[in-house]
């Protein structure tokens, strides 16, 4: 059950419909995917060692697919053109990309490298492969560098292109394409994976990390963020925000908590499983003398309301509270705050 938890973690749903906060229509809309040339377009840059920078042929190539809309999060001029995709190897896949900035007037930030520090879900790129069902995070260096052009620049000028590649685990050979998914922009749908059997420098040496590939099957969140439902083969997970279920710094349920308790408890009625982990979490505000009981009684407290709620009794419940050990989003946003203030409910189907 603790595998299944920390593979959940994700807001996309197998062929891409995302519920939140963009809805489904629009983000399918807001991308768009264009043939690959077919005349040298997985051209590939020299490999940089961490630390250096590294030019991408990208200005050179056409786009595999370009996005149309940005988030806010990095200003809403902010572009991202794909030139290729190349599987290099079996192990690896190198993305070969640009950022541009599309305003007028201003200098807006891009992202920085991928690296170690950052929990895998909130990278601010990752590649989906929709064939089986999995998330695929950065390839990190042992030092904990990314396996990546190391882009220096922390703003682009109006008109900048700064050009980037990044190293993924790949997917099976089968696999024909994959979608990129960055903090910058909507999915970009169906990347088609070429073959690159040039040169092997940019092939890793040994010296990385285990890879970073999560299984994902769905998510949903609804619009006011009140809850979100994480699903797998084997096991729901549903996150219930302690914004709606209790006042600030408490931990006693108030009123209108009871008819999303309800809810999810004839779901575990309904489902096949004794055993329901509850786990309560909060932002990093406070310090953990503080947020770490406040976690507890929460979890706790869903789990009496759970047991007055449901007819049967033959169910096991465990608690379990991890203060702000655990976020789930930046605690640097009051948005990504509001996130990580959550009880958990996992349980089998």
């Amino acid at each position: 059950m603790e595998a299944n938890r920390h593979g959940l973690r994700f807001r996309f749903l197998n062929r891409l419909v995302w519920t939140a906060p963009i809805v489904a229509v629009a983000l399918l809309s807001s991308s768009c995917v264009s043939s690959p040339d077919q005349d040298g377009g997985d051209e590939q840059p020299s490999e940089s060692e961490p630390g250096q920078s590294s030019n991408s042929p990208s200005d050179e190539e056409g786009a595999t697919a370009s996005s149309s809309t940005s988030s806010t999060q990095y200003g809403e001029h902010l572009q991202i053109d794909v030139h290729s995709l190349v599987r290099k190897d079996e192990r690896t896949v190198l993305l070969n990309f640009s950022m541009r900035n599309m305003g007028a007037n201003e200098d807006i930030p891009i992202p920085p490298p991928p690296k170690e520090g950052s929990a895998p879900d909130l990278q601010t790129f990752a590649l989906l492969d929709g064939t089986n069902s999995s998330k695929h995070f950065p390839l990190i260096h042992q030092d904990g560098t990314c396996y990546c052009s190391s882009w220096t620049q922390t703003h682009a000028s109006s008109g900048e292109d700064v050009s980037a590649w990044i190293a993924f685990p790949a997917p099976p050979q089968d696999v024909q394409s994959m979608t990129l998914i960055s903090a910058i922009t909507p999915p970009l749908l169906d990347l088609p994976i070429t073959k690159d059997d040039r040169s092997s420098e940019q092939i890793p040496s040994g010296d990385l990390k285990d890879p970073a590939i999560w299984e994902i099957r769905s998510f949903t969140d609804d619009l006011e963020g009140d809850s979100s439902r994480e699903e797998t083969d084997e096991s729901v997970s549903i996150s219930l925000s302690t914004d709606v279920l209790f006042d600030t710094g408490k931990s006693e349920l108030d009123e209108t908590a009871n008819e999303s308790v309800a809810q999810v408890a004839q779901e575990i009625e309904d489902s096949s499983d004794s055993t329901i982990d509850i786990d309560g979490h909060t932002d990093n505000t406070g310090s953990e003398a503080i947020n770490d009981p406040l976690s507890e009684d929460r979890a706790a407290a869903v789990k009496t309301a759970l047991k007055e709620a449901m007819e049967t009794s033959d169910v096991k419940f465990t608690t379990a509270g991890h203060g702000s050990s655990e976020p789930i989003a930046t605690n640097d946003t009051e948005e990504g705050r509001t996130k990580n203030r959550r009880v958990t409910i996992t349980f089998e189907k």
